[in-house]
């Protein structure tokens, strides 16, 4: 076996992720910062849905790639927030699509509280993340966002025909 393939496969995320993991571990409270809300039934889903972190790939993409360019380092924890944040809205709406039970080895948000709550809850995260995008004064990102999310949402309606519906 050649040394390059040897190194290949001695790469772990966590090795990809040690030059960033300062930053990465502030992405999980930037998050529950984002989402924090009064509201008891927002602060019960919002809870629910962020206990089973995932691998924070996204993230770690941003925050490797801030460092190229300095003088975005600090905001790219708020933007790898809000990109996780989108993600996980387009998660939550395909479990309610698909009407999944499980994600990351628990309940979905429509299995444990409804269709629609789920529905509510991933624009509430959408609506939350590009409210992060604004406040980073950056139009160019929130267009890149904005437009991803609605090709995100027109790749679902292929996906799922409109059907008219009798009643």
């Amino acid at each position: 076996m050649s040394s390059a393939v040897a190194a290949t496969r001695a790469v772990t995320l966590a090795g990809i992720q040690a030059p960033i993991k300062a930053r990465l571990d502030r992405v999980v409270p930037e998050l529950q910062k984002i989402v924090a809300h009064e509201l008891p039934s927002i602060q019960q889903v919002a809870h629910h849905l962020l206990q089973a972190k995932g691998k924070l790939f996204r993230p770690t993409l941003t925050l490797l790639a801030s460092d190229v360019e300095e003088r975005g380092a600090e905001k790219a924890v708020t933007l790898s927030a809000a990109i996780e944040l989108m993600h996980l809205a387009t998660l939550v709406h395909d479990d309610s699509v698909d009407h999944s039970v499980k994600r990351r080895g628990m309940p979905t948000l429509n299995k444990v509280f409804s269709h629609e709550v789920a529905v509510i809850m991933g624009d509430y995260l959408y609506a939350r993340a590009l409210g992060a995008l604004v406040r980073l004064e950056n139009l160019t990102v929130v267009r890149i966002m904005t437009d991803v999310t609605a090709e995100l949402a027109i790749g679902e309606i292929k996906d799922h025909p409109l059907r008219a519906q009798r009643r």
